[in-house]
């Protein structure tokens, strides 16, 4: 977890350790789709903080991943048959 003695560069390579983690198991399905994504068990997975855990989620929703559901967090996006036969239609 970042300290406010550690420069803004380790923090940010934290965030996309993070980002490249959660992204490998959401792919890998380590975390299933449709799975609500609690932070106090992801803190602990990922060992980072708050603030890093939410930037991550930021940008997995905005990769299309994870959904963002306002006031109730974030859950790995739904994965639907048509997503499947669209990347196998793209191959």
């Amino acid at each position: 977890m970042a300290t406010k003695s550690e420069p803004k560069g380790v923090e940010e390579t934290r965030a996309a350790d993070v980002l490249n983690r959660m992204r490998l198991d959401i792919i890998s399905c380590a975390l299933k789709p449709g799975m609500r994504l609690r932070f106090e068990a992801l803190k602990e997975l990922y060992a980072v903080s708050f603030s890093t855990l939410r930037e991550a989620l930021s940008r997995l929703v905005a990769e299309g991943l994870v959904v963002s559901e306002g006031q109730r967090g974030f859950m790995v996006a739904p994965l639907y048959l048509s997503d499947l036969k669209d990347l196998t239609d793209v191959r």
